[in-house]
Protein backbone atom coordinates (compact mmCIF):
# COMPACT_ATOMS: atom_id res chain seq x y z
CA UNK A 1 0.00 0.00 0.00
CA UNK A 2 1.16 3.63 -0.68
CA UNK A 3 1.52 6.44 2.42
CA UNK A 4 -2.12 7.48 3.00
CA UNK A 5 -0.86 11.12 0.99
CA UNK A 6 0.71 9.32 -1.71
CA UNK A 7 -2.75 7.35 -2.53
CA UNK A 8 -4.93 10.38 -2.12
CA UNK A 9 -3.01 12.50 -4.58
CA UNK A 10 -2.88 9.07 -6.94
CA UNK A 11 -6.88 9.14 -6.43
CA UNK A 12 -7.11 12.81 -6.96
CA UNK A 13 -4.69 12.88 -10.13
CA UNK A 14 -6.10 9.74 -11.88
CA UNK A 15 -9.98 11.10 -11.43
CA UNK A 16 -9.01 14.63 -12.85
CA UNK A 17 -7.62 12.28 -15.59
CA UNK A 18 -10.79 10.46 -16.24
CA UNK A 19 -12.59 14.02 -16.15
CA UNK A 20 -13.91 14.26 -13.10
CA UNK A 21 -14.99 18.29 -12.12
CA UNK A 22 -15.25 19.89 -9.56
CA UNK A 23 -14.01 20.40 -6.10
CA UNK A 24 -13.03 16.66 -4.27
CA UNK A 25 -13.50 16.72 -0.84
CA UNK A 26 -10.56 16.10 1.39
CA UNK A 27 -12.64 13.85 3.73
CA UNK A 28 -14.18 12.16 0.25
CA UNK A 29 -10.60 11.17 -1.02
CA UNK A 30 -9.32 10.16 2.68
CA UNK A 31 -12.20 8.05 3.17
CA UNK A 32 -12.04 6.43 -0.55
CA UNK A 33 -7.97 6.06 -0.50
CA UNK A 34 -9.02 3.87 3.19
CA UNK A 35 -11.72 2.28 2.03
CA UNK A 36 -9.63 0.52 -0.69
CA UNK A 37 -6.45 -0.21 1.87
CA UNK A 38 -4.35 2.66 -0.37
CA UNK A 39 -3.67 -0.04 -3.07
CA UNK A 40 -2.38 1.72 -6.39
CA UNK A 41 -4.73 -0.69 -9.03
CA UNK A 42 -7.68 -0.33 -6.85
CA UNK A 43 -7.47 3.37 -6.48
CA UNK A 44 -7.01 3.55 -10.33
CA UNK A 45 -10.06 1.67 -11.07
CA UNK A 46 -12.27 3.66 -8.69
CA UNK A 47 -11.06 6.98 -9.79
CA UNK A 48 -12.27 5.75 -13.51
CA UNK A 49 -15.48 5.71 -11.88
CA UNK A 50 -15.83 9.56 -10.55
CA UNK A 51 -16.85 11.08 -13.51
CA UNK A 52 -19.63 9.22 -13.38
CA UNK A 53 -21.11 9.28 -9.93
CA UNK A 54 -19.00 11.83 -8.10
CA UNK A 55 -16.55 10.90 -5.33
CA UNK A 56 -18.58 11.63 -2.72
CA UNK A 57 -21.13 8.55 -3.98
CA UNK A 58 -18.32 6.81 -4.73
CA UNK A 59 -17.09 7.20 -1.00
CA UNK A 60 -20.93 5.89 -0.39
CA UNK A 61 -21.01 3.01 -2.81
CA UNK A 62 -18.00 2.06 -1.07
CA UNK A 63 -18.98 2.30 2.39
CA UNK A 64 -22.24 -0.07 1.42
CA UNK A 65 -21.97 -3.59 2.42
CA UNK A 66 -20.90 -5.41 -1.08
CA UNK A 67 -21.25 -2.65 -3.55
CA UNK A 68 -17.58 -2.14 -4.10
CA UNK A 69 -17.22 -5.11 -6.51
CA UNK A 70 -18.17 -3.53 -9.38
CA UNK A 71 -16.92 -0.15 -9.06
CA UNK A 72 -13.14 -2.08 -8.78
CA UNK A 73 -13.73 -3.16 -12.81
CA UNK A 74 -12.44 -0.96 -15.27
CA UNK A 75 -15.19 0.48 -17.70
CA UNK A 76 -15.56 0.10 -21.20
CA UNK A 77 -12.68 0.94 -23.24
CA UNK A 78 -10.05 0.61 -19.87
CA UNK A 79 -9.66 -3.17 -19.91
CA UNK A 80 -6.07 -2.90 -20.70
CA UNK A 81 -3.12 -5.11 -18.48
CA UNK A 82 -3.06 -2.02 -16.29
CA UNK A 83 -6.22 -2.13 -15.44
CA UNK A 84 -7.34 -5.75 -14.51
CA UNK A 85 -9.87 -6.98 -12.76
CA UNK A 86 -8.84 -6.63 -8.94
CA UNK A 87 -11.62 -9.14 -8.06
CA UNK A 88 -10.43 -11.59 -10.37
CA UNK A 89 -6.80 -11.76 -8.76
CA UNK A 90 -7.87 -11.91 -5.36
CA UNK A 91 -10.46 -14.66 -6.02
CA UNK A 92 -7.44 -16.45 -7.84
CA UNK A 93 -5.16 -16.15 -4.69
CA UNK A 94 -8.32 -18.15 -2.48
CA UNK A 95 -8.59 -20.27 -5.22
CA UNK A 96 -5.24 -21.99 -4.10
CA UNK A 97 -6.25 -22.85 -0.85
CA UNK A 98 -7.67 -25.78 0.87
CA UNK A 99 -11.27 -26.32 1.67
CA UNK A 100 -10.60 -25.32 5.74
CA UNK A 101 -8.77 -22.08 4.80
CA UNK A 102 -11.47 -20.88 1.89
CA UNK A 103 -13.86 -21.89 5.00
CA UNK A 104 -11.89 -19.57 7.15
CA UNK A 105 -11.27 -16.44 5.03
CA UNK A 106 -14.73 -16.44 4.08
CA UNK A 107 -16.03 -16.58 7.94
CA UNK A 108 -13.17 -13.74 8.00
CA UNK A 109 -15.38 -11.13 6.27
CA UNK A 110 -18.19 -10.90 9.58
CA UNK A 111 -15.05 -9.21 11.47
CA UNK A 112 -15.84 -5.42 11.17
CA UNK A 113 -12.64 -4.14 12.66
CA UNK A 114 -10.29 -7.34 12.51
CA UNK A 115 -10.22 -9.90 15.35
CA UNK A 116 -8.60 -11.59 18.35
CA UNK A 117 -7.75 -14.97 18.70
CA UNK A 118 -10.01 -15.56 20.59
CA UNK A 119 -12.99 -13.93 18.67
CA UNK A 120 -11.90 -16.08 15.57
CA UNK A 121 -11.86 -19.18 17.85
CA UNK A 122 -15.96 -18.03 18.04
CA UNK A 123 -16.58 -17.62 14.55
CA UNK A 124 -13.86 -20.05 12.99
CA UNK A 125 -13.57 -22.64 14.97
CA UNK A 126 -11.04 -24.39 17.42
CA UNK A 127 -8.62 -24.91 14.83
CA UNK A 128 -8.71 -20.64 14.18
CA UNK A 129 -4.73 -20.10 15.02
CA UNK A 130 -3.82 -22.52 12.39
CA UNK A 131 -6.34 -21.74 9.73
CA UNK A 132 -5.46 -17.52 10.44
CA UNK A 133 -1.83 -18.97 10.52
CA UNK A 134 -1.56 -20.08 6.84
CA UNK A 135 -3.96 -17.18 5.85
CA UNK A 136 -1.67 -15.02 7.33
CA UNK A 137 1.40 -16.56 5.64
CA UNK A 138 -0.50 -16.77 2.37
CA UNK A 139 -0.30 -12.32 2.64
CA UNK A 140 -4.65 -12.78 2.97
CA UNK A 141 -4.79 -11.74 6.19
CA UNK A 142 -2.62 -9.04 7.95
CA UNK A 143 -1.25 -8.95 11.43
CA UNK A 144 -1.53 -5.47 13.16
CA UNK A 145 0.84 -5.95 15.98
CA UNK A 146 -0.22 -3.02 17.48
CA UNK A 147 -3.42 -3.68 18.28
CA UNK A 148 -2.72 -7.27 18.62
CA UNK A 149 -5.40 -8.46 16.69
CA UNK A 150 -5.77 -9.50 12.85
CA UNK A 151 -7.07 -7.86 9.68
CA UNK A 152 -9.24 -8.24 6.16
CA UNK A 153 -8.07 -5.76 4.04
CA UNK A 154 -10.93 -4.49 2.60
CA UNK A 155 -10.52 -5.50 -0.75
CA UNK A 156 -10.13 -8.90 0.02
CA UNK A 157 -12.77 -9.06 2.47
CA UNK A 158 -15.54 -7.96 -0.61
CA UNK A 159 -14.19 -11.50 -1.97
CA UNK A 160 -14.57 -13.42 1.38
CA UNK A 161 -18.43 -11.92 1.64
CA UNK A 162 -19.29 -12.88 -1.53
CA UNK A 163 -17.44 -16.38 -0.47
CA UNK A 164 -20.13 -16.45 2.88
CA UNK A 165 -22.88 -15.97 0.98
CA UNK A 166 -22.63 -18.20 -1.55
CA UNK A 167 -21.16 -21.30 0.66
CA UNK A 168 -24.65 -20.87 2.69
CA UNK A 169 -22.45 -20.55 6.00
CA UNK A 170 -23.23 -16.39 6.91
CA UNK A 171 -25.97 -16.55 9.02
CA UNK A 172 -24.24 -19.47 11.38
CA UNK A 173 -21.14 -16.99 10.79
CA UNK A 174 -23.12 -14.01 11.73
CA UNK A 175 -25.31 -15.73 14.53
CA UNK A 176 -21.70 -16.99 16.00
CA UNK A 177 -20.38 -13.35 15.64
CA UNK A 178 -22.71 -11.72 17.30
CA UNK A 179 -23.02 -14.22 20.27
CA UNK A 180 -19.42 -13.15 20.91
CA UNK A 181 -19.61 -10.02 21.15
CA UNK A 182 -22.61 -9.52 23.09
CA UNK A 183 -21.21 -11.87 25.55
CA UNK A 184 -17.97 -9.79 25.16
CA UNK A 185 -19.54 -6.45 25.57
CA UNK A 186 -21.47 -7.63 29.04
CA UNK A 187 -18.46 -9.13 30.48
CA UNK A 188 -17.11 -5.78 29.71
CA UNK A 189 -19.64 -3.66 31.12
CA UNK A 190 -19.47 -5.46 34.25
CA UNK A 191 -15.76 -4.79 34.50
CA UNK A 192 -16.89 -1.03 34.27
CA UNK A 193 -18.82 -0.31 37.50
CA UNK A 194 -15.87 -2.67 38.99
CA UNK A 195 -11.62 -1.24 39.29
CA UNK A 196 -10.65 -1.51 35.98
CA UNK A 197 -13.62 0.85 34.29
CA UNK A 198 -10.66 2.49 32.01
CA UNK A 199 -9.18 -0.63 30.60
CA UNK A 200 -12.69 -2.04 29.78
CA UNK A 201 -14.02 1.36 28.36
CA UNK A 202 -11.20 1.25 26.04
CA UNK A 203 -11.84 -2.55 25.33
CA UNK A 204 -15.30 -1.72 24.94
CA UNK A 205 -14.28 0.99 22.42
CA UNK A 206 -11.97 -1.37 20.18
CA UNK A 207 -15.01 -3.34 19.19
CA UNK A 208 -17.36 -0.88 18.81
CA UNK A 209 -17.79 -1.55 15.00
CA UNK A 210 -18.27 -5.06 15.65
CA UNK A 211 -20.73 -4.40 18.24
CA UNK A 212 -23.08 -2.84 15.63
CA UNK A 213 -22.93 -5.26 13.30
CA UNK A 214 -24.09 -7.68 15.88
CA UNK A 215 -26.26 -5.18 16.46
CA UNK A 216 -27.82 -4.80 13.16
CA UNK A 217 -27.40 -8.68 12.72
CA UNK A 218 -30.29 -9.50 15.62
CA UNK A 219 -31.93 -6.72 14.73
CA UNK A 220 -32.98 -8.35 10.95
CA UNK A 221 -32.93 -11.87 13.04
CA UNK A 222 -35.47 -10.76 15.39
CA UNK A 223 -37.62 -8.97 12.93
CA UNK A 224 -37.20 -11.61 10.13
CA UNK A 225 -36.53 -8.75 7.79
Amino acid sequence: PLPPDEAAALFEERARSAGARGAIAPEDAAAVVARLDRLPLALELAAARAPEIGVSALRERLEARGAGGALLRAPEGARDKRHRDLDRLARWSVDQLGPGERSAFARLAVFEDGWTLEASEAVVGHDALERVGELTRRSLVTRDPARERWLLLETLRRVAEDMLAAEGDEADARARHAEHFVTRAADLAQGTIRSERAACFQALEACARDLNAARRYLGVYLTGA
